[in-house]
């Protein structure tokens, strides 16, 4: 059987973080940092402010499509141990429909943080 090669398109519209339209609830506060980046001009920095849970949130809009594989992935780097993780949440399908975690054991360096779904319940649109 030949492999095949599939190209997944990031969920994410503009992944290097340089975008408007980030915000965070009142546990921190995001800034946009121009070291360390990974890639592009700038990454987004956020800062804790309290011990309750840190939350920065984007969205966007797409039409589903049944069958179609759904994909996430972006870059995180810690510089103190906490719980981290990427979500993603559908609002038509609460709870939370994916995740990833940070490794713990990885301070101070890029970690990939990856998601994807193929979502084979849901008509068209």
């Amino acid at each position: 059987m030949a492999k095949q090669t599939i190209t997944l398109t990031n969920l994410l519209t503009n992944p290097s973080f340089e975008k408007t339209g980030w915000t965070a609830n009142s546990a921190c506060s995001v800034s946009y940092a121009a070291s360390p980046k990974h890639s592009g001009s700038y990454s987004l920095k956020v800062t804790s402010t309290s011990s309750s849970e840190s939350l920065i949130v984007t969205s966007d809009t797409y039409a589903i499509r049944k069958n179609h594989i759904y994909y996430i992935s972006v870059y995180f780097y810690e510089t103190v141990n906490v719980c981290s993780e990427m979500q993603c949440y559908w609002p038509i399908a609460e709870p939370l429909v994916g995740f990833a975690k940070v490794d713990k054991t990885k301070l101070n360096q890029w970690q990939r943080l990856s998601w994807r779904n193929v979502r084979a319940n849901w008509n068209d649109n």
